[in-house]
């Protein structure tokens, strides 16, 4: 009974990280000031979140090689190239077309992953593909009745999605020789000192409620929703984390709707539940795969 308590207590807190990541849409358009800017804002207050977290628990180390300090400052520069075209997507699009759109990684790194690492290619992730990029044309068919600002927004999520992959291939590759705070706290370092040049020529003027929101995002979104999944990564297998994750964009459409009064379009759901669809499938493939 105790085993079952602790495993629902994890699974919660789990869950709890989840929910915390899905808000970075509803925060992001809620914040008018320059996107660059709170990435800069939320970087560095997660920085020191994380910071506090390493001493209290004593996880403090060295990046080793030259080779890692390469690998590290790439996977900063990548993430924050992710943040930044993901949250300008939220300035032209909706919450809901800007994280389906991201949800494209996947795809995009079953693609890459054996290009760039040198592995078979795998069939199946081939064939996935194909059905998140059919599901991707019928969330913004028809093309012709979509914006400029909508269709760039779609745009910038796909590079979002790119650069997402590239960066989990990047950390995928460090966290063989570094603990995961460690790689947090690198990359969140790295965003901050690119991104604080802006400050001298971009004005951080803003309403209180907004630094609010900007605090929310450092703290609860990049630092304890990270926090709390990859220690979920500790408990269950990747497989379990990776079904759980596929609710994070409804979560994020529940709170557009909530909070900016955002309603998805009948083909934004539809080619999003297939995009979740082949998520979700191929994690429960995998699983059963590796079990036999």
């Amino acid at each position: 009974m105790p085993q079952s308590s602790n495993r629902l207590k994890e699974l919660l807190l789990l869950n709890l990280g989840i929910v915390f990541i899905s808000t970075s849409g509803v925060l992001g358009k809620y914040v008018t000031m320059s996107s660059t800017l709170v990435i800069f804002y939320r970087s560095l207050i997660g920085y020191f979140v994380i910071l506090v977290v390493s001493m209290c628990t004593k996880k403090m180390a060295r990046i080793g090689t030259r080779q890692d300090h390469i690998l590290m400052f790439l996977s900063g520069l990548l993430m924050g190239a992710h943040w930044l075209t993901y949250f300008y997507s939220l300035d032209y699009s909706s919450v809901a077309i800007a994280m389906l759109t991201l949800f494209v990684h996947p795809a995009i790194t079953a693609v890459l992953e054996p290009l760039l690492l040198r592995i078979p290619v795998k069939k199946m992730d081939l064939i996935l593909g194909v059905v998140v990029l059919c599901g991707l044309y019928i969330m913004v068919s028809p093309i012709e009745s979509l914006s400029q600002n909508t269709t760039l927004g779609i745009y910038l999520g796909l590079g979002s999605a790119l650069c997402y992959s590239l960066r989990n291939i990047v950390t995928r590759r460090l966290t063989e020789r570094h603990d995961g705070l460690l790689i947090m706290l690198a990359q969140l370092g790295i965003v901050a000192v690119l991104l604080s040049p802006f400050l001298l020529y971009m004005s951080s003027d803003t309403s209180p409620s907004e630094w609010v929101a900007i605090a929310a995002l450092g703290v609860f979104t990049s630092a304890f929703g990270h926090l709390l999944y990859v220690g979920g990564l500790k408990v269950f297998r990747a497989s379990t984390v990776g079904i759980l994750s596929a609710i994070l964009p409804i979560y994020g459409i529940v709170w557009g709707y909530w909070f900016l009064s955002e309603v998805p379009s009948i083909n934004t759901i539809v080619g999003g539940l297939i995009i979740l669809s082949v998520v979700v499938f191929d994690t429960l493939y995998s699983q059963v795969k590796k079990r036999r």
